[in-house]
């Protein structure tokens, strides 16, 4: 599965957010009950635990 947004200019870290929530919209859409969620941006993991 290819992905693809326009965020014009942004840090590295917004851009994770913005696949991380694509992407739980995606599996929120087709119903899934468990998530692994995986990142190598610790600020991002702790804007998510936040």
């Amino acid at each position: 599965m290819g992905y693809y947004r326009y965020l014009a200019n942004c840090i590295v870290v917004e851009a994770k957010l913005w696949g991380i929530l694509d992407g739980l919209n995606l599996i929120l859409d087709r119903s899934f009950e468990r998530v692994f969620i995986q990142t190598d941006i610790i600020e991002a993991v702790n804007a998510i635990q936040e």
